[in-house]
């Protein structure tokens, strides 16, 4: 009797968990599942560089200062520029980068890369030809002058 009683109490239990899972945890894991999802996909669709740089131009470091507020809504495709109201929290949408400055995206992929260069490799060394190419990309000229010994 005693082993009946006992099988019937975990038997209760286990229904009792079982609906208590699926009433109160797992609506729970569902939504946070779901956010995981959106968090992914807003990250990769909607996409927001916003800086500036002097660095873009004919001038190397002395072209004039451009501030940029760049945003894209189909994962990097489009590049719009847009103009923030602080006063109101509205923007409005100036028109595509291309258009306004040509060529700004790239320079600033071009900056992105050597940033992720330099932080997996270390500085980039006169040798490293892979590390000079990244570095004429973002606008910069390496030139060489060999160095004569005279003994």
């Amino acid at each position: 009797m005693k082993n009946k009683t006992a099988t019937f109490i975990v038997f209760i239990l286990i229904i009792f968990s079982v609906i208590g899972y699926f009433a109160r945890i797992k609506p729970h894991i569902d939504e946070f599942n779901q956010l995981k999802r959106n968090k992914v996909f807003e990250d990769t669709m909607y996409l927001w560089k916003k800086g500036a740089t002097s660095t873009f131009g004919p001038n190397g470091f002395n072209n004039p200062k451009i501030n940029y507020d760049l945003r894209s809504w189909d994962a990097g495709k489009n590049w719009y520029l847009i103009n923030n109201d602080f006063e109101t929290y509205e923007f409005k949408i100036i028109g595509l980068v291309d258009t306004i400055y040509p060529g700004l995206i790239e320079h600033l992929k071009s900056w992105d890369k050597m940033t992720e260069y330099v932080t997996k490799n270390g500085p980039i060394k006169l040798n490293d030809l892979k590390g000079l190419k990244i570095l004429n990309d973002a606008g910069f000229t390496v030139t060489r002058k060999e160095i004569k010994n005279e003994n």
